[in-house]
């Protein structure tokens, strides 16, 4: 199975792309049109990557608000559906109140005049050598997960709760990020 986005006659035809990979690759095809041409599965795909993530994450969340979802429905896309799914896998990780809010969603959804977001909502700080979505994603969490337990003192039974997890998932978080209680 392979994917494009790309018109591979036309790049066939303009000696762009290997005849021969062309036939090899034209089985079977499916024009699957992009997610901004068929908005009306944003509700679905959205119901989908919730349910999916909550359990991968071991979260509860009941919803996601109307307000959250009119601005998903009225985004452009430019990232298909693998840009939903990350969005919604990063509203499910950054989410403290068992709600998607439009707050959990990232700024550039409200303003896509934003190129390169320098800081997410939240307030974190984005170093400059993160390159890929997984690392991208990956410093709200570490930087809430730190907030948090500043503001508990570095109890962890109360910052699991306060994060909406059990005390081993935040354990394994901390060891994922190499997060270690500050010594005086």
């Amino acid at each position: 199975m392979a994917t494009t986005n790309c018109d591979l006659e036309k790049l066939v035809a303009a000696k762009k792309f290997r005849e021969d990979l062309y036939y090899r690759l034209y089985v079977i095809v499916i024009d699957m049109p992009s997610l901004r041409e068929r908005k009306e599965d944003i509700p679905a795909l959205v119901s989908h990557f919730m349910e999916f993530f909550t359990k991968e994450n071991h979260k509860k969340i009941d919803c996601i608000s109307e307000d959250a979802l009119a601005v998903l429905m009225e985004y452009n896309w430019p990232g298909n559906i693998r840009q939903l799914e990350n969005i919604i896998e990063r509203a499910v990780i950054l989410d403290v109140d068992g709600v998607i809010t439009e707050e959990d969603l990232p700024v550039i959804l409200v303003n896509e005049d934003m190129i390169n977001p320098v800081v997410m909502s939240g307030g974190v700080n984005i170093p400059d050598n993160i390159n890929t979505l997984k690392d991208f994603l990956k410093c709200p969490e570490k930087g809430h997960i730190l907030s948090v337990l500043e503001e508990v003192g570095w109890n962890k039974k109360k910052a699991a709760t306060m994060l909406g997890v059990n005390r081993t998932t935040l354990y394994n978080k901390l060891r994922k990020y190499n997060i270690v209680a500050k010594t005086s």
